[in-house]
């Protein structure tokens, strides 16, 4: 089968990437809300519109997905991936956060996306596990243009 029939099927079955349940849903969620440095920087670098559209954007993407960056932040510091976020205490989240950013800033800063282009990528490429090259891929495969 051709890589497109696989991906077409992939979607039609909703056969995504699968993401950890447990930490990553709660923690990831606690990073994302104090993320705000890096959603302005990537916004201030993307101009503020959607990268492909040149519209508003509604949406920043992530080239390396977040979970990769969360997985690597805690193998970092020592902690099983099956922590329970409840168990962690604030000293905790404040070492995991702040690790995290430091990691994370070793990557590319974020895409601005509309909601359309960036709920279709998540679509055929699923949520997690997400990289750069399957993003550019994704943009050529529907001959979008980088503004």
């Amino acid at each position: 089968r051709s890589k497109d029939s696989v991906r077409g099927k992939r979607f039609t079955e909703k056969l995504y990437h699968p993401i950890e349940p447990g930490i990553y849903n709660y923690l990831s969620e606690y990073i994302r809300k104090r993320n705000t440095k890096w959603k302005q920087d990537s916004a201030k670098k993307c101009h503020y519109k959607c990268v492909i559209t040149g519209n508003r954007f509604q949406a920043i993407h992530h080239l390396y997905g977040m979970n990769i960056i969360l997985k690597e932040t805690l193998t970092d510091l020592g902690y099983d991936s099956n922590v329970e976020f409840m168990q962690l205490s604030q000293n905790d989240l404040d070492i995991i956060l702040s690790r995290f950013f430091e990691i994370q800033s070793k990557y590319p800063l974020g895409i601005c996306l509309c909601y359309e282009i960036h709920k279709q990528f998540h679509d055929e490429y699923g949520y997690g596990d997400n990289t750069p090259e399957q993003f550019f891929e994704f943009i050529n495969l529907h001959n979008y243009k980088i503004a």
